[in-house]
């Protein structure tokens, strides 16, 4: 299933790096316009079950913002984006 497909290769592997180097924080690129859930995050987190904080500078960026910045500092586009 796509859920365990995702545990699988995105949330234990994240997990396990987080808990082999002692991270006490992680810094995530999503934007709360991407979806509905994480349009309820908050920009910094606990995630208690792993015991991280979860920071989250862009979650108010808008797609402009995103494309500002990118221009602004010149830097190219995610392949997968085009």
């Amino acid at each position: 299933s796509h859920r365990a497909y995702g545990v699988l290769r995105k949330v234990e592997p994240m997990a396990r790096a987080l808990r082999e180097l002692g991270a006490e924080a992680m810094i995530s690129g999503v934007r709360g316009a991407q979806t509905k859930h994480r349009a309820g995050l908050k920009r910094i987190t606990l995630n208690s079950a792993q015991k991280h904080y979860r920071i989250h500078p862009l979650l108010h960026w808008t797609q402009e913002d995103v494309e500002n910045y990118l221009a602004k500092h010149n830097l190219p586009y995610h392949p997968l984006k085009r």
